[in-house]
């Protein structure tokens, strides 16, 4: 189970990474980018720039250190001397392909940099997720018990309902923060409330007797 969750992700990384790279224009990203951070000193205040440091340092730590940034523009930079009249040509052929793969390599890192801040925006609402997610669970535990005491029947598809409702909301959010488009931040407490909410019906609709 574990296996086929990591290759899942793993395929749809690719998937991305592969239509970035292909087709997502350079200065769409770069609107893209500049639009979602925008939003996020809006939103965010004092804390967007936090976490934005935060997300450098991780960036710097994971892809330039390491030089794998470097790398990915090094591959197409190679020495050429002039051995015959066709070199006109075929270095403008080489020129445009080198232009190309820098521009794809660029898109992609970018949006590899927005992916760590959201990463790193997420942070920020760990603690008001455990203040939304306490009371829903209490809640649900609360209503669970008055249920064992009374003739009130649990639903065993709402239950279900919950429980898958919680599973795919945080693939649907993770999936959500790889995809190359501007995410308000306001999408992440949106998130923690359906998921709250999702969990109080998986455990309020909980078999009496289980």
């Amino acid at each position: 189970m574990k296996e086929k969750f990591v290759l899942f992700f793993i395929s749809i990384l690719l998937i991305v990474g592969f239509t970035a790279g292909l087709l997502i224009k350079e200065d769409v990203v770069i609107s893209t980018v500049a639009a979602e951070r925008e939003a996020n000193y809006s939103f965010l205040g004092e804390s967007a720039a936090i976490s934005e440091d935060r997300a450098k340092t991780w960036y710097e730590l994971l892809f330039v250190k390491t030089r794998l940034t470097q790398f990915t523009f090094d591959i197409t930079a190679t020495d050429r001397t002039d051995s015959g009249t066709n070199n006109a040509t075929v270095d403008a052929v080489a020129s445009s392909g080198v232009s190309w793969w820098n521009a794809r390599m660029r898109v992609m890192w970018s949006i590899i940099f927005q992916f760590l801040v959201r990463i790193s925006n997420l942070l920020i609402w760990i603690p008001l997720a455990g203040l939304v997610y306490l009371p829903f669970m209490t809640d649900a535990m609360v209503v669970r018990k008055i249920k064992q005491t009374n003739f009130t029947m649990a639903s065993p598809h709402l239950q279900l309902f919950g429980v898958k409702g919680m599973f795919w909301i945080v693939i649907g959010f993770v999936l959500l923060q790889m995809i190359p488009m501007m995410l308000h931040p306001i999408t992440a407490p949106i998130a923690i409330a359906m998921f709250s909410f999702s969990s109080w019906i998986g455990i309020s609709q909980f078999a009496k007797r289980a």
